[in-house]
């Protein structure tokens, strides 16, 4: 064979498929001259489908990703999901667009389709609509409620069929021919739209609410056609031509296509054919050599875009943190459009610079001011330093400068069930704040505090009585500590300082002005409102305004049952975690199908989108939320700790009361009342315990992988890692407001009184009428051992604890009722409830006659009670 034919040979072996489905038969040796032609021929046709395969896919891919982006669909992963999932569905997608994203993405793709634009409120809609689906033009009905017109069902359905070759479509009462380029939009401004099944299985639901990707590139577009008007033209302008180089290589592709279609006979004696396939070939490579290049330049002016991507990174984390606000307060709900304008804003009126780090320090120095002023003038002023202080902790958290388990620790106070080290300064130290001394010693820079505060008891006493101790040098080497290691122990020491701590903080790290909230500025207010954007002045007599815009909404169990079981189902079904559907299903049907207001909308999935987010999959200790005590803990340590705080509570809950002996011993008897007490309670805490006990060895064993994690388990776990008594154990228990570590020291104290045969262990013996009472607290006073009356606080003191109480049964018009205080009893320091049938509140126990040397309105204006249990 000629070198030629060795050529065409290596040629075909790299058309496996090709050689397959072809038949090539030898009766006799070729002659060279014939062999050199067809070898010839050959490696024109080869040659030119050559690498064809590959860059026909890849032209297809971006020719679509470019033209949608073109037309206004955001560059984020999740709107690119979305708009795939709009052309491949069976189904006609219902888009949800409060931001108007979708709708402005569908009307510019379809423009030069003669989109027609409808709405349900329309008088003519339908014959708009038939229309439409006669002549094959796309159709967009806007503004689509929770509801569907009936007629739109055989629509929806597409429900067709054939009549003579014919395909038709019934719609309402007429028939109309239908077209297969028919196409069929609908968008919603709905935040969370309630869709009965019978409507969701009709359509495509599609979320196309903000991300913070998708927001961070239209802040970095805004940012750099502002700074850089040029650059950003100049992009544009690439990607017009990038589509339009693509379009011309899926051209290229159809026409290659057309001749292998429609060539006959051999086709490598057709020198048409041959001369197409070879021009297509020299023609591709010249698109994909202007591609390449188009591709380097683009990537050098995203090079000199992205110098201003800090900008847009650091103005995406102040638009969260405003949106976390609405956890404190439904009214403080701040749309995207007017963060946008206030941003653009920014940047003209921010202080310029040629030298770009300069500039990005103005434009975010200026934006961060600009967004605390305008954010303080919807603020109550109680939580305008509040709100100052998410604002500096979620920036310092955005340049990874706040260690989580430190911020956590301020926020809880750590979790601790009791504490083995005693008290070594019990006169004046509150055990309280001993055990949390303690917890803070786990810290990383405070390893070892707990024993330089025992060994420097007069040092810290100096600490704990000083009048400013946030402002103070703390003993010794502690005093090196700043930030938030320096509040943690301002914390432990003296909470009631920690407001002028967080004052401090905020200074040092973002600024006086800061924590000096503008005062209101009516010529400003109105520079800034707009004809779109009015001013609105909610005046309540004496008051901040409160309401206007949330409504409770009643979400139960069945709703966080079903959302948990959608996630364990797509976890095990899909090997990337399907972030979009999720989201949908949990925030737009289960939990959203209950809200109606449209600004509890974007609250509940502000919210929703912090749970549901790829920061909270691939980051570890994953902050769920400024200002709170929730993230996610990492995998491992965290799961270790909840294990062994159940094994520590297991080890420590007793068994089971035994109710037929506590029955035996303890019959119900007329002179006996408190034998029914006790009976009542021994099956009340047997419920209790019961609860708390399954619950801790199931979790042992789902930690251990071997039982699902449910809902409920999830529950015990999240609370169990924040210091909180799981819902499950509250709606088995007494009243408390106590965090998770005092609650089980409580209740186990609870227990232990049961345990006894005895009804008072520090009594000789019972009363022969009436009952003793330990364990109550005083609030607002306490009770003067030396005087036997109740008297004023000691400094720093907020609770007294009171004595033994004998409870004794008498006449009321026997009772002298002079020189006391007729002091009420509450189950918790909420004091509040719900009305009952005896006039009282459900918190309400009794009222008690303590001796008093005052009159009763001295108590009364101090508001002093008794409490059964305090929060701590």
């Amino acid at each position: 064979m000629s070198p030629i034919g060795d050529a065409f040979r290596n040629r075909l072996r790299m058309f496996p498929s090709l050689i397959n489905c072809c038949t090539i038969d030898w009766f006799h040796g070729w002659p060279s001259d014939a062999l050199e032609m067809v070898a010839h021929k050959a490696e024109k046709l080869i040659g030119g489908l050559g690498g064809e395969k590959d860059r026909w896919i890849e032209a297809a891919r971006q020719l679509g990703m470019r033209a949608w982006q073109i037309a206004g669909l955001p560059v984020d992963s999740f709107s690119t999901d979305n708009s795939i999932i709009v052309f491949n569905s069976r189904r006609w997608p219902l888009m949800i667009d409060p931001q108007g994203q979708a709708n402005k993405w569908v009307k510019n793709m379809e423009k030069a389709n003669k989109l027609a634009v409808i709405k349900q409120s329309d008088g003519n809609y339908v014959r708009i609509l038939e229309n439409c689906i006669q002549f094959g033009k796309p159709v967009l009905m806007e503004h689509v409620g929770e509801e569907l017109d009936p007629i739109l069902e055989p629509v929806l359905l597409k429900q067709t069929f054939k009549q003579q070759g014919v395909v038709y479509m019934k719609v309402g009462e007429n028939i109309v021919e239908y077209s297969p380029d028919f196409l069929f939009y609908m968008t919603t401004v709905l935040r969370n739209p309630h869709y009965l099944p019978e409507v969701a299985v009709k359509v495509c639901l599609l979320n196309f609410m903000i991300t913070p990707q998708g927001l961070q590139d239209q802040l970095l577009g805004l940012v750099a056609a502002k700074e850089k008007p040029e650059l950003e033209e100049k992009k544009n302008q690439l990607i017009l031509e990038s589509a339009a180089n693509i379009k011309q290589l899926k051209e290229i592709e159809d026409q290659i296509l057309e001749v292998l279609s429609s060539s006959k006979g051999n086709i490598l004696e057709d020198e048409t054919a041959l001369k197409i396939l070879s021009s297509s070939k020299i023609l591709s490579e010249e698109i994909s050599e202007k591609q390449q290049v188009a591709s380097i330049t683009e990537k050098e002016i995203d090079n000199t875009r992205m110098g201003y991507r800090p900008v847009a990174e650091h103005s995406a984390i102040l638009f969260f943190c405003i949106s976390e606000m609405a956890n404190i307060e439904p009214m403080y709900q701040y749309s995207l459009t007017w963060f946008l304008s206030l941003y653009q804003h920014s940047i003209s009126e921010s202080p310029k610079s040629n030298a770009v780090s300069e500039r990005i320090n103005n434009i975010v120095e200026h934006f961060t001011l600009c967004i605390y002023n305008n954010v303080c003038r919807s603020l109550f002023e109680k939580d305008k330093l509040l709100f100052s202080l998410l604002l500096t902790v979620g920036i310092l958290q955005g340049k990874g400068q706040v260690d989580d388990e430190v911020w956590r620790f301020l926020l809880t106070g750590g979790i601790a069930l009791d504490n083995p080290l005693p008290n070594p300064a019990s006169e004046w130290l509150s055990d309280k704040s001993w055990s949390e001394i303690v917890m803070a010693s786990k810290l990383p820079n405070l390893n070892k505090f707990f024993s330089h505060v025992r060994e420097n008891i007069p040092k810290w006493k100096h600490l704990y009585d000083s009048a400013k101790p946030h402002e103070d040098q703390l003993p010794d080497q502690w005093d090196r500590l700043a930030g938030l290691n320096r509040m943690v122990i301002i914390r432990c020491f003296r909470p009631d300082k920690l407001v002028p701590a967080v004052q401090n903080f905020i200074e040092q790290n973002m600024g006086q002005a800061y924590i000096e909230p503008p005062t209101f500025d009516l010529a400003g207010s109105y520079k800034d409102s707009n004809c779109c954007s009015p001013l609105i002045f909610v005046l309540s007599p004496g008051s901040d305004p409160t309401a206007g815009w949330n409504i409770p909404y009643e979400f139960n169990e069945s709703d966080l049952r079903i959302s948990i079981r959608q996630i364990q189902m797509f976890l095990d079904e899909y090997d990337e975690v399907p972030l979009e559907a999720l989201t949908y299903l949990t925030g737009e049907c289960n939990y959203g199908g209950r809200v109606t207001d449209d600004k509890d909308r974007r609250l509940l999935l502000s919210l929703l989108s912090t749970f549901y987010s790829w920061e909270l999959i691939e980051q570890d200790c994953y902050h769920l939320c400024e200002g709170d005590v929730y993230y996610v803990p990492a995998h491992g340590p965290y799961q270790e700790v909840v294990e062994e705080l159940s094994e520590d509570i297991l080890s420590k809950l007793g068994a089971d009361f035994d109710i037929q002996v506590v029955m035996d011993k303890y019959p119900v008897m007329y002179e006996e009342s408190m034998n029914t007490v006790l009976r009542q309670e021994v099956i009340r805490f047997n419920r209790l315990t019961e609860v708390v006990r399954d619950s801790l060895v199931n979790i042992c064993k789902a930690l251990k992988g071997q039982i699902v994690m449910s809902s409920e388990l999830e529950n015990v776990f999240n609370s169990m890692l924040v210091g909180k008594v799981p819902a499950m154990w509250a709606a088995k228990s007494y009243p408390s407001l106590k965090p998770l570590g005092s609650y089980v020291t409580d209740l186990l104290s609870r227990l232990q009184v049961l345990q006894v045969t005895k009804e008072e262990t520090h009594m000789e013996e019972k009363p022969k009428d009436g009952a003793y009472v330990r364990g109550l607290f005083l609030e607002g006073a306490r009770w003067d051992r030396q005087n036997m009356v109740i008297g004023e606080s000691l400094p720093k003191i907020l609770f007294d604890s009171l004595p033994i109480i004998k409870l004794k049964p008498g006449e009321m018009d026997r009772f002298q009722h002079e020189n006391i205080y007729l002091c009420p009893v509450y189950k918790t320091s909420a004091r509040r409830g719900t009305l009952s049938t005896t006039g009282h509140s459900t918190n309400y126990v009794l009222s008690i006659e303590l001796p008093s040397d005052k009159p009763q309105k001295h108590w009364i204006n101090r508001g002093v009670a008794c409490l059964c249990q305090l929060d701590d």
